[in-house]
Parts: C-alpha cells; sequence; structure tokens
C-alpha cells in the first residue's frame, strides 16, 4: 500500500517562491467585463484577437483558452511574468469562468452525472 504525503497548496508555492529568488508578482484585481471583441498583443510579441465571451459558443471558448495557453505568456506560473500582460490574464479567468459555468456544468447537468467529454486536440 503506498502512502502519499498530503502538502498545502500554499506550503508548496511558498516553500517555491522562497526556495528560489522569485520576485512575487501578481496582477491588480480587475473589474473587467469583455462584451466587445478586443485586440491584446503580450510583451512576448504575440498578438491575439480575444472575442467577446458572450458570443462565443464551447467550442471556441477551448479553442481560445488552448491559444492563450499557447503563448505561454505566463509560463507555468499563476501569474504573468509581466505585468503588462495582466489583462489577458484577467480575460483567460473570465474566459475559464465561462467555460466551467455554462459548458461542463451544462454537461453535467444534460447526462445526469459526469462522463467522459472529448476535448479537441491542443493547438
Amino acid at each position: 500500500m503506498m502512502m502519499f504525503a498530503r502538502h498545502s497548496i500554499v506550503a508548496i508555492v511558498l516553500a517555491s517562491a522562497f526556495g528560489s529568488n522569485a520576485v512575487a508578482q501578481s496582477c491588480p484585481p480587475s473589474s473587467l467585463t469583455q462584451s466587445v471583441a478586443l485586440e491584446f498583443t503580450t510583451v512576448a510579441g504575440e498578438k491575439l484577437v480575444l472575442p467577446a465571451i458572450n458570443s462565443m459558443e464551447c467550442k471556441d471558448i477551448d479553442m481560445m483558452l488552448a491559444r492563450i495557453d499557447s503563448t505561454r505568456y505566463r509560463g507555468n506560473a499563476p501569474q504573468p511574468e509581466n505585468i503588462a500582460d495582466c489583462p489577458l490574464l484577467s480575460y483567460e479567468l473570465l474566459l475559464a469562468e465561462e467555460n466551467y459555468n455554462r459548458c461542463v456544468v451544462v454537461r453535467k447537468n444534460v447526462s445526469d452525472g459526469l462522463r467522459n467529454i472529448e476535448r479537441p486536440a491542443s493547438q
């Protein structure tokens, strides 16, 4: 029988932040409600057209989340490497929340339980 140690996510994040000489940077809270299409260029020069969230279908949301992730604007971190990319993080969080509320929860309720949902291949 294998035993797994349980670690708090907070403890792991603190250990990794203090263990390396990383400077913690966080994005300011955003009151963004994205109801019109916007163009955004990341600090690394990746250009994105961010469609209005309320006009997107579930498959469009999935593809947009994959496209945002492909820019690597925040690497493997929960926050962007450069504070100038914070508006993209706000959009990504709104999009992920919409995906969960509109696509995942609805799919769960329709099937009266969890089922495997095939996701499109990463872009």
